[in-house]
C-alpha cells in the first residue's frame, strides 16, 4: 500500500470514529429533554414528594419555558408546570383549590431532573 492510499484509509477511519464518538454523548443524555407528558409526570412526582398531594388527583399543565405551548414534534430541556389539587382540609373554603408552579430542568442520566419552585402551594 503506498503512502497516499494509507493516508486516505487513515482519514476514512478517523471520520468513522469521529461520527461514532459524536453520537455517544447524545445517546447518553437522552433524559436531558422531556416531552410534555414526561414533564407532567415529573411535576406530579415533585408535588407528591414536596407537598404530599396524590399524583393521581392532581391537575397539571406544562409548557416549555419561554413559549406559550409545546410543539409535539419536539422535546424541551426546561418546562414551566402549573398544578392544582383539592384544597379540602388545607384551605379555608370547601370549594377552594390549592396550586403552585415549578420550573423543571432536565439533567443527564435516565429520569434525572432538578426543579425550582416558582410559586409554592397557595390556596385560591
Amino acid at each position: 500500500m503506498n503512502a497516499r492510499a494509507r493516508a486516505s484509509s487513515i482519514t476514512a477511519a478517523a471520520c468513522c470514529l469521529g461520527a461514532v464518538a459524536l453520537g455517544t454523548p447524545h445517546a447518553a443524555s437522552a433524559e436531558y429533554f422531556f416531552s410534555e407528558s414526561g414533564a407532567e409526570k415529573v411535576t406530579r412526582d415533585v408535588v407528591f414528594k414536596r407537598y404530599g398531594y396524590s399524583r393521581y388527583t392532581l391537575g397539571v399543565s406544562c409548557r416549555p419555558q419561554g413559549r406559550r405551548k409545546a410543539d409535539p414534534a419536539y422535546t424541551y430541556h426546561r418546562w414551566v408546570c402549573g398544578w392544582a389539587a383539592s384544597g379540602e382540609n388545607r384551605c379555608d373554603g370547601i370549594d377552594e383549590s390549592v396550586g403552585g408552579r415549578v420550573l423543571l430542568i432536565g439533567r443527564s442520566g435516565r429520569g434525572r431532573y432538578s426543579y425550582i419552585v416558582q410559586r409554592g402551594a397557595q390556596c385560591g
